[in-house]
């Protein structure tokens, strides 16, 4: 199959570190793909992989250059992600007759209930099973439910234990937005009571936004306070598995949570909302709600993201870590186990093939259809 992925940009997030991955595991099964996109940081790390490239604007005003790489690369199948760009691709998709997909990352937004890209598109994939719910109780008047397909996200597998030297490390990542800047300000008031006791104690904090500038001023404040540099403030990272490869503690939700626990990490659920940390029995539902990043399933969210409840669990693994009780540290650390049979790369691409390949086939029923139709009518 030639396959071209529609996103908004190739800047950090969950969208381009997605179409990334399983372009990846698309092309090692002998698929040929391309992104069509705004620019953004991670675009060499999608020709380091061997993906194409498709220059486009800001969506939805793409479509005339989708429209050219489609018939200048021979695309079997457009993969729009989210219904902006799904709008570009729909544009391009009616005049060559392409099949299209689409993926909703996150929830679907009431303000995109009218876009027709959703009921073009053959199939509707997402995420967890939380996003699976929403389309079903919110957007079923929109959607056609049968559409729906939940794929688990496509993460790289590299399972080790955190390094056995003198600091221990805690990485922070996650949009330091007006919300979500004041968990990393709250984490870091966290830190510096958790440091207080174990001084060897080292934070990385990843991400970029509205609050970044207080987020740094919070770090220096404190890094002059012990007049050494715990605590970094990195902005965005194109890259950040080797920050948190190294890390004992990864705080936050969604990718991150996932490609920290696909290294053998330590998580603390955060993201819009709380949590806390993932263990082997608590696993598979963190997973349904995004490591607390989506509460759509009515559940009451009971762990509030308090620098006293992230003190209490920075406590909690610290002991793990440090304990005799190798029962009691693998309940938090080496989770990858748990769920790298539906979460590699590999699996998930040959999922998403699947998927494809039935949209491939509504598509050449369609037409057949079609053509029946004409020859009936004439």
């Amino acid at each position: 199959m030639r396959i071209l992925y529609v996103g908004r940009n190739a800047k950090i997030g969950g969208g381009s570190t997605f179409r990334l991955n399983i372009a990846r595991g698309l092309i090692k099964r002998g698929h040929e793909c391309w992104l069509a996109a705004w620019p953004g940081e991670v675009l060499p790390r999608y020709r380091e992989a061997g993906i194409g490239y498709v220059w486009t604007p800001p969506p939805p005003w793409g479509g005339p250059w989708i429209l050219r790489a489609i018939r200048k690369y021979s695309i079997d199948l457009v993969h729009a992600s989210n219904p902006s760009p799904g709008a570009a691709a729909e544009w391009a998709c009616k005049r060559t007759g392409t099949p299209m997909v689409m993926s909703i990352h996150g929830l679907l937004s009431p303000k995109h209930k009218q876009k027709t890209c959703l009921q073009r598109a053959l199939k509707i994939i997402t995420f967890e099973e939380a996003a699976v719910s929403h389309l079903e109780r919110r957007h079923s008047d929109v959607v056609d439910v049968s559409k729906i397909a939940l794929l688990r996200r496509p993460i790289e597998h590299r399972p080790h234990l955190p390094p056995e030297d003198e600091f221990f490390h805690i990485a922070h990542i996650g949009r330091l937005s007006k919300r979500k800047g004041q968990n990393a300000l709250d984490f870091i008031e966290a830190f510096r009571r958790f440091s207080e006791e174990v001084p060897e104690a080292r934070l990385d904090v990843l991400g970029d936004g509205t609050m970044l500038a207080e987020v740094r001023q919070a770090a220096q404040a404190y890094n002059a306070e012990r007049d050494e540099q715990v605590v970094q403030v990195h902005g965005s990272v194109p890259n950040p598995s080797p920050i948190v490869g190294r890390a004992h503690v990864l705080v936050g939700a969604s990718y991150c949570a996932l490609e920290a626990i696909m290294q053998g990490v330590a998580v603390i659920g955060a993201g819009f909302w709380g949590y806390g940390t993932i263990t082997r029995d608590n696993l598979l539902n963190a997973m349904r709600t995004n490591f607390g990043d989506t509460n759509m399933l009515g559940e009451t969210v009971t762990w509030e993201m308090t620098p006293e409840n992230f003190l209490t669990e920075l406590k909690r693994l610290r002991a793990a870590w440090t304990g005799d009780d190798e029962t009691e540290r693998l309940r938090y650390w080496r989770l990858d186990e748990e769920i790298e049979h539906i979460h590699s790369i590999d699996a998930v691409a040959e999922h998403i093939e699947s998927i494809y390949r039935e949209a491939l086939d509504l598509a050449g029923n369609g037409a057949a259809a079609g053509e029946r139709a004409s020859s009936s009518s004439s």
